[in-house]
């Protein structure tokens, strides 16, 4: 304790001596900043150093107590013979003599008994225990186990005082009426100046004698409480006439004792006074008890019922003034219920399977927080759980809860059309996961033998979809693609094991390790299929032929083509470069952001109160999986460095390179160094990533080389060398020792397949295969390297065609006939994905208005990279297909995005991917980052190995990403350029928690994150994270696995079901259709153009149009209005039965306009039936956007130019005489050969013009 608040201590003690009161022991508590109990320990410190009182005070007795607070002398003699039988009866029971004639122990039974009897002169516990230096608390104690073991006894101290304590009421005076502790308090009237002025009533003095009293029955059979003195308020005045019997006031009335108990069982809240205690002695001021309110003493067991949480004591409702740290934080008994309610329905409300699922309206979230977690509180309609709202604000304040109101209330036009463009990008990459079978379920691996399939619209990539009606996984019937429980092998070890090397001796007398019991000879290789062919297209994708069809030619499976890929990534470009549409995702993603602070302020209590309860776990044993790390340099250098040197004293004379023709020895390779074992160090190495590697990507690679000599990382860090990779198949064991020593860290490595030549899989299955590189911490990705330009260069491959036949072509074959590739079979099951790296700050040139396919690709530029993107995709989703179809495991995209380049490259993963590594570029694109969180797709992010590169740390995206909902992860890269510690993945951790301020509940959500977004099976999953690991929110979430707080999952689930909510009705809100218009063309003023294709006479057939009006601009513009059917028939009937002919919808302006629109193809639409699925914009903005910007003009009437989206415009009129051929050559700098001329006509009429401007000479 401080010497400031001793002296203020001691300055208490200075009056009690001199008799004066200048300073009083309540403002010294208050000039010491100290609660009551903690002033009174300190008083009693100061009294025991400086003997205050020790000389005086005597060993008191229970006589010399008992006259103290006991008058009628019948009744103290009784009760001193009750004292001596306790003590008698307690020693009895096994209490020592010393024990029981100890001062705490003497005051106790004297408490005990003159509680027992009723004895209303009996002050409070505190005052007691202050009165005769005794701890209040020891005494409340001893009192509760005196009224347990000595029930019987207190039983008879009740039935024989009720004589001696009962008196007769006295007929001249009026029984005592209880009064209410707590009564309305009346409203003050405002003063006018019509007020009547009052006077003052006058104060009652109260008797130095007078003391209030608790009324008491003495009828009532209810002994179980002690009661004490009443507090009595400031409101409360006492009587002012002199008392003539104080037996009289000690021991009201039965009527009146009846009637304050009545009161008295109801929850009452006593009310602080603000007059400190008077002494005795002086008459003059009001005779007040002290400020606080005695506590109840329990003397015995409250009744506690079966489904109630046992509770050892029951606590009054108190203000929080000046209470000790136990009561103040101690939970009200009223919570229980609720807790039971919200246990209750806990499942319910997170979408339990066997529940039906539902979306969280207002009413809904409200009761989650409410019953489920009361320390949950957002908003208003979470501040109390108790609060009784008025009907007419609850619709108010559930919408404030929810933070939105419903999305047809606040959305306009424009954020509608904005919110369906984000349903359709969705949409979109649906499709793309849908068809390539990267979603759950679509892996034979889920399938363990408790997992049952997933239905299709439910599936998501890393589990099933938030907005998904759960019923369905609890039926028999749904879509089970019926595939066997997966074998893994070798068998994952049991749950509860510690790592241990066993070392036993083989008959060769070689040390084998125990956990080393991978035996290629014990693997199932499957036989052919027959019936199935494959073969690459002119496009550049294997394809799947099931020759038992008669349609032989057609794919088996659906793949998108490149033009289809080309086309949905210029739309979702299109969507997210528009500006209203970026401003929307912005603020949207600041609002998420912001939610989750107000969210992490007002429960991050409750989420550390949770984990506490949580036995064993931790964020050191909880599962992380490091799911972005490359095999190469995932050991760092001092490990490196440390088994180089081994190699080299141990091995000098292995041969392990062949350069300019000899073979040469691991010592000869270090004296053409002119370095020794000795002279190796960390700077020596020179493998880390200092600061000369800033933005400086060539740099880092040459990072790879150990002392900066290529040959040292083809010695000891290549898996194909003249060694056979032998080196760095040990360094892999060292490095899988450490992982199971560890137990909870997994990771992920990723090994590189150049595509050079078809062998190379081989050679990589052999090496894992030969050296028994199996754990049970590891998988394995195959990461494909962006090096055309040097292999071509070289003379390795001659077109980017025989990139793509090296890398797939043998995985088809194996998965033909799995015998003809036998270890590669074998490795392929603990292969989870593929991934493509390089430099993404590459400048990409696009030099082809239309990119070729592989086979024409033979030029020294590498392609860009979404063309690599689409050509890993098309052949991996053609490839999941088949594997899926023989009961193979599948294979997820997991490139590498977002560390720098352009956009497209984020949105051709978004397209693609099943998750990405780094991303850090999406702060810079909200649009896409909203769609990245609103599909979760996983973003394992390295914000160490960024600072080295691409983006210091303070400044990556890591916290915002977290805090919006975003599935992100920590992976560590390349420990070898960028950790220094033997556990790369617990660095990351820690730095990250430091710079970022991550609680432990985020670092434990971020590790269950990197374990969803993993590969490993389904069974290895559900025993890292729970049963039901899959399921969207708190229903998929095992706290004793995850040590994540249900409400945290519960927040994110609710807050994510919001967005898609939103943008789910916005997308279901249905324009107006506008009436079909029946027109007639004013042919005579037209030229007549013929369509060579279609005959002489379906061109003069031309005579009446069915017009659809299009919605207005903005509409046309946001939802991407899609063409409506037109054709060369006077009749309905007729129109609807030629669907191949070119669909365009004319937009019809609101404003009197005459204008002629032309809308120009994708460059590689060549012919019109394709015409039906083009996207047409708003024609009336943009044409003078483009003209006010002025772009090309054609010399008719105004200025035309190009607008976005592929269209063009330019105004005309009907009236001025212009020729064919004037037309053609307005339109013959136009890059294409078949584009359409839509003329309107002043009255609305419309005709369509086909124009062939390739034969057309531009005018001079």
């Amino acid at each position: 304790m401080s010497t400031r608040y001793l002296c203020y201590v001691e300055c208490s003690n200075v009056p009690f001596r001199l008799g004066n009161g200048e300073i009083t022991e309540f403002t010294a508590q208050n000039a010491a900043c100290l609660d009551k109990a903690a002033f009174n320990k300190a008083l009693r410190i100061v009294h025991a150093a400086l003997a205050v009182g020790t000389s005086t005070r005597k060993q008191e007795s229970y006589a010399s107590l008992l006259d103290k607070y006991v008058s009628h002398p019948l009744l103290r003699t009784q009760l001193e013979k009750y004292c001596t039988q306790v003590e008698r009866d307690a020693k009895a029971l096994g209490m020592k003599a010393t024990d029981l004639r100890t001062h705490e122990m003497i005051c106790t039974i004297v408490y005990w008994v003159c509680a027992a009897a009723k004895v209303h002169e009996l002050p409070d516990v505190r005052i007691f225990g202050q009165e005769h230096g005794a701890s209040a608390k020891k005494i409340t104690d001893m009192c509760a186990a005196l009224t347990k073991k000595l029930a019987p006894l207190r039983k008879k101290i009740v039935e024989e005082t009720k004589t001696a304590t009962a008196r007769t009421p006295s007929p001249t005076k009026r029984a005592a009426t209880a009064t209410p502790r707590r009564s309305v308090r009346q409203h003050r009237e405002i003063l006018t100046k019509e007020s009547v002025k009052k006077r003052p009533a006058p104060e009652a003095t109260a008797t130095p004698t007078a003391t209030p009293s608790r009324a008491v029955n003495p009828e009532d059979d209810d002994d179980d409480a002690i009661f004490f003195p009443e507090t009595p308020t400031k409101k409360r005045k006492l009587d002012s006439s002199p008392s003539k019997s104080p037996s009289k006031q000690l021991f009201p009335t039965a009527a009146a004792s009846s009637s304050r108990r009545t009161l008295d069982e109801l929850p009452q809240t006593p009310r602080r006074s603000r007059t400190a205690a008077t002494p005795k002695g002086s008459p003059l001021k009001k005779a007040i008890l002290p400020v606080y309110e005695a506590p109840d003493v329990e003397m015995e067991e409250a009744e506690v019922s079966e489904d109630d949480e046992p509770y050892s004591r029951t606590f009054r409702r108190f203000r929080p003034v000046y209470q000790e740290q136990r009561r103040w934080s101690a939970r009200d008994p009223r919570l229980r219920k609720l807790m039971k309610l919200g246990e209750a329905r806990k499942l319910e409300l997170f979408q339990h399977p066997l529940q039906p699922a539902r979306h969280p309206r207002a009413e809904d979230r409200r009761m989650l927080v409410v019953c489920t977690f009361p320390n949950l509180r957002m908003g208003i309609s979470g501040s109390d759980p108790f609060y009784e709202e008025e009907e007419d604000d609850r619709g108010l304040k559930e919408q404030l809860w929810s933070g939105e109101a419903r999305a047809t209330d606040i959305l306009n036009a424009e954020q509608a059309h904005l919110l369906q463009a984000f349903q359709k990008c969705l949409d979109i990459r649906d499709k793309y996961m849908l068809k390539s079978r990267q979603r759950l379920g679509d892996d034979p691996r889920d399938y363990d033998g408790v997992f049952k399939g997933v239905d299709e619209k439910g599936a998501d990539v890393c589990g099933v979809r938030p907005d998904t009606n759960l019923r369905s996984l609890s039926k028999t019937d749904h879509p089970n693609p019926g595939f066997e429980k997966w074998k893994i092998y070798p068998e994952p070890p049991p749950p509860h094991w510690h790592w241990k090397q066993d070392q036993v001796v083989s008959a060769t007398g070689q040390n084998h390790a125990h956990g080393d019991n991978f035996d290629f000879g014990k693997c199932e290789i499957p036989g052919p299929i027959e019936g199935w062919s494959f073969k690459m297209d002119v496009k550049g994708v294997y394809q799947v032929y099931d020759d038992g069809k008669e349609e032989k030619d057609k794919p088996a499976f659906d793949i998108p083509d490149i033009r289809e890929y080309f086309m949905d990534l210029e739309y979702v470009l299109s969507v997210i470069a528009d500006g209203p549409t970026k401003s929307f995702a912005y603020r949207r993603l600041k609002y998420l952001a912001s939610k989750f602070t107000m969210y992490s302020l007002l429960n991050e209590f409750q989420e550390m109160a949770d984990m506490k309860r949580v036995p064993h776990r931790d964020f050191y044993n909880v599962r992380k999986v490091d799911t972005h790390i490359h095999h190469s340099s995932s050991m760092n250098q001092k490990h490196l460095l440390r088994f180089i040197k081994s190699k080299m004293k141990r091995s000098p004379d292995d041969v392990v390179i062949f350069r300019d023709g000899q073979e040469l020895t691991l010592s000869q390779v270090f004296e053409s160094l002119k370095l020794t074992a000795y002279d190796l160090s960390i700077d020596t190495l020179d493998m880390h990533a200092h600061q000369d590697s800033f933005h400086r990507f060539d740099k880092f690679n040459l990072k790879y080389n150990p002392i900066g000599e290529s040959r040292l990382r083809e010695i000891f860090l290549k898996t194909d060398n003249y060694i056979q990779g032998r080196y760095l198949a040990e360094l892999t064991k060292e490095l899988m020792t450490d992982l199971e020593q560890s137990k909870y860290q997994n990771v992920e490595w990723r090994i590189s397949i150049y595509g050079r030549t078809p062998d190379e899989w081989d050679k990589l299955a052999r090496w894992v295969i030969n050296h028994k590189l199996y754990s049970h911490n590891v998988r394995w990705l195959i990461q494909i390297p962006r090096l055309y330009e040097v292999y071509k260069a070289n003379g390795s491959v001659k077109t980017f065609e025989d990139i793509v036949t090296n890398v797939f072509r043998p995985l088809f074959e194996v998965t033909q006939n799995p015998q003809s590739h036998p270890e590669l079979h074998i490795f392929l099951q603990r292969v989870i994905g593929f991934d493509t790296v390089d430099d993404e700050s590459k400048i990409e040139r696009r030099i082809h208005k239309k990119f070729p396919y592989p086979r024409l690709w033979d030029l020294p530029q590498s392609p860009p990279y979404s063309y690599w993107i689409y050509y890993m995709f098309a052949n991996m989703a053609s490839l999941n297909n088949w594997r899926r179809l023989r009961g193979f495991n599948t294979f997820v995209f997991r490139p590498h995005c977002g560390e720098a380049g352009d956009t497209d490259h984020l949105t051709s993963a978004f397209l693609t991917s099943h998750s990405i590594s780094h991303g850090i570029l999406l702060r810079k694109v909200p649009a896409l980052q909203y769609l990245f969180y609103l599909r979760q797709i996983g973003i394992a992010m390295s914000p160490l190995s960024n600072n080295a590169l691409f983006l210091t740390y303070e400044r990556n995206p890591l916290p915002d990403f977290f805090k919006t909902g975003l599935n992100v992860s920590l992976s560590t890269d390349d420990p070898l350029q960028f950790h220094f510690t033997k556990e790369p993945l617990l660095e990351e951790y820690s730095v990250a928690a430091h710079i970022y301020k991550f609680p432990q509940s985020s670092l434990a959500e971020l590790a269950r994150n990197s374990v969803r977004q993993s590969g490993f099976e389904m069974e290895i999953k559900r025993h890292w994270l729970g049963s039901n690991w899959y399921l969207p929110g708190a229903a998929g979430n095992d706290i004793n696995k995850t040590n994540v707080p249900d409400i945290r999952l519960a927040y994110r689930h609710s807050t994510l079901l919001g967005e898609l909510e939103m943008i789910r009705q916005a997308s279901s809100m249905k324009q107006e259709s506008a009436p079909i218009v029946k027109v007639t063309l004013p042919t005579s003023s037209l030229p007549t153009i013929k369509e060579p294709e279609r005959g002489e006479e379906q061109a003069e057939s031309v005579r009446e149009v069915h017009i659809q009006p299009t919605p207005d601009a903005i509409a046309a513009k946001a939802m991407g209005f899609r063409v409506s059917t037109t054709c060369l028939s006077s009749s309905l009937t007729a129109m609807q039965s030629h669907p191949s002919y070119p669909i365009l919808s004319p937009y019809l302006k609101k404003y009197p306009t005459s204008a002629a629109s032309l809308f120009q193809t994708y460059n590689d639409i060549t012919y019109a039936q394709e015409w039906k699925d083009t996207t047409v914009v708003d024609l009336g903005e943009e044409y003078r956007r483009a003209a006010i910007r002025g772009r090309r003009k054609i010399g008719l009437e105004d200025g035309g130019g190009f607008a976005e989206d592929f269209s063009y415009v330019f105004p005309c009129s009907l009236s001025e005489k212009f020729t064919f051929e004037q037309l053609q050559n307005a339109f013959s700098h136009l890059e294409t050969d078949q584009i359409f001329l839509a003329i309107t006509s002043e009255d609305a009429s419309i005709v369509y013009y086909k124009l062939s401007t390739g034969i057309v000479k531009p005018p001079v």
